[in-house]
């Protein structure tokens, strides 16, 4: 908040493959304290799913550089919002019936208001050195 309370959501349980066969978990924004819209807030934060999931022979993953289909119109009531992540897509080569996964590094996206673009996209290790400053 602009106030600088933060505020916690709740986790969810594990990630599955929803109806539209894609990898997703069960998250919501915590509710904003009473008296309060979305014009106190400072920034968003939240984290797209880190891990992987392999089933029929296909990988499924986040990317932080990519909002969800829930992301983008919440990122419309913020001017800044974070996705925390990997920083892409997650692919799978199959060598010798032997299945692995190639998982981009970690790190965090933000965007700019309803703009489903990241203005400004950090590895994990960058921001570690940003911390440390």
């Amino acid at each position: 908040m602009k106030d600088g309370t933060v505020i916690q959501g709740v986790s969810s349980a594990a990630a599955y493959i929803n109806s539209s066969n894609q990898l997703a978990a069960d998250e919501n924004l915590p509710a904003l304290p009473l008296g309060k819209s979305a014009k106190d807030v400072e920034v968003t934060i939240h984290s797209h799913l880190t891990g992987i999931i392999f089933q029929n022979d296909q990988v499924y993953s986040h990317d932080a550089t990519i909002p969800s289909d829930i992301d983008r119109p919440t990122f419309r009531q913020f001017d800044i919002n974070i996705i925390v992540g990997p920083l892409g897509q997650t692919t799978a080569d199959k060598v010798n019936g032997v299945t692995s996964a190639n998982q981009p590094p970690l790190g965090i996206a933000i965007y700019n208001g309803g703009i489903a673009t990241p203005m400004l996209i950090l590895t994990k290790k960058a921001v570690q050195k940003l911390l440390k400053q």
